[in-house]
């Protein structure tokens, strides 16, 4: 079971960064976080953005971090990439 636990923690921490390169490419101009605007853009067909979008945002400052995201995907709230 260790043996078990230790390897998922691997293969997470691997895969951590290649995940927060693709969460990334939500953001349009680089700045480093990402707007309602950009949010929207990458999910047109998302009946309830805004909802989802505040629901990520859990420091409140209207944009979503790179560690919001990665939250949010991997908590489920935010479907993948279309």
């Amino acid at each position: 079971m260790k043996k078990l636990l230790i390897l998922t923690g691997t293969i997470v921490a691997l895969s951590a960064p290649a995940m927060a390169q693709d969460i990334m490419i939500l953001d349009a101009n680089s700045d480093g976080v990402v707007t309602l605007e950009e949010f929207s853009a990458a999910y047109p067909s998302l009946e309830n953005v805004e909802q989802v979008f505040t629901a990520a945002d859990t420091d409140t400052d209207g944009v979503l971090s790179q560690e919001e995201l990665i939250a949010a995907y991997e908590s489920h709230l935010i479907p993948e990439m279309e």
